[in-house]
């Protein structure tokens, strides 16, 4: 399934919620986390024509729901 099964963090949410609220908890809760994670690694993905670029983990994030 995942290219690297080394570290993953699954999150459970009330499916019950609004949905804004629980992509900003999760990604406060997924911040929080790596930002105490030893050896993290990220993966940049530019972009040619703004030369912006996303870095985002390697590890997977996982949502799972919940009924309540």
């Amino acid at each position: 399934m995942f290219e690297d099964n080394q570290k993953k963090l699954y999150v459970i949410v009330n499916r019950q919620q609004d949905p804004a609220l629980l992509l900003n908890a999760t990604a406060h809760v997924a911040a929080g986390i790596m930002r105490k994670a030893e050896d993290v690694l990220f993966n940049d993905y530019p972009n040619a024509e703004s030369g912006l670029r996303a870095s985002l983990s390697h590890y997977p994030v996982v949502i799972l729901q919940a009924k309540k």
